[in-house]
């Protein structure tokens, strides 16, 4: 299925094989024919569909939009993701109910602008609560949003929840952070975005505006 040699009509019955590790390597294999891709772009399989968002080169634009309206957040997750994505698909996922999504967005390198004020024109978002990964992904993008300092961050884990890194936090103590910042008012956006506001090497040691 990922043989850069093999032929058109067994890639399209590979396409349909009925295990999704397979469709997955004819998604990545760069020699599949267009036609294929779009069939994919429709599988029944959420992480087909994730792949092919994740890998293109060439894929047309009205595949990639098609992904960008996908049901499942993880396919448009990782179309926002992606450098190769254009813009006005940026802009329609920087107003995604989904915070996993948005976060995706401000985290993409390509954002203008624009992009930032769609992003954060709107706070509401859908979250799931149980789920820590979602509470921190949302954690992230309202502390962007405020464009607050790693410093001024872990501060305020010290001093109300007595803890010193995120990652020591309880789901219900991230829960609360969430709210806390989500219930902060800005009345300017930031003009640039920085990445990984809690989990890279510097993360907490400076004090420069995000």
């Amino acid at each position: 299925a990922n043989n850069e040699n093999t032929p058109t009509y067994i890639l399209e019955k590979l396409a349909e094989d009925n295990n999704e590790n397979v469709r997955q390597l004819v998604v990545q294999n760069k020699n599949t024919p267009i036609h294929i891709l779009e069939k994919l772009a429709n599988d029944e399989n959420s992480s087909v569909r994730s792949v092919l968002a994740s890998c293109y080169n060439d894929t047309p634009i009205y595949i990639l939009e098609k992904l960008a309206n996908d049901q499942d957040s993880h396919v448009r997750r990782a179309i926002a993701n992606h450098q190769n994505t254009p813009i006005h698909i940026l802009e329609k996922l920087a107003e995604d109910n989904f915070a996993i999504v948005r976060l995706s967005i401000a985290n993409n390198p390509n954002i203008n602008q624009k992009i930032i004020k769609l992003l954060f024109e709107h706070k509401n978002y859908n979250l799931n609560d149980k789920d820590p990964q979602e509470i921190e992904a949302a954690i992230e993008l309202e502390i962007k949003r405020l464009n607050w300092t790693e410093k001024r961050a872990r501060k305020w884990i010290e001093e109300k929840l007595g803890q010193i890194e995120i990652y020591d936090l309880s789901r219900e103590q991230l829960f609360e952070f969430w709210q806390y910042l989500k219930s902060i008012e800005s009345n300017s956006y930031p003009k640039s975005l920085r990445k990984d506001v809690f989990y890279s090497d510097i993360c907490f040691l400076d004090d420069i505006p995000f």
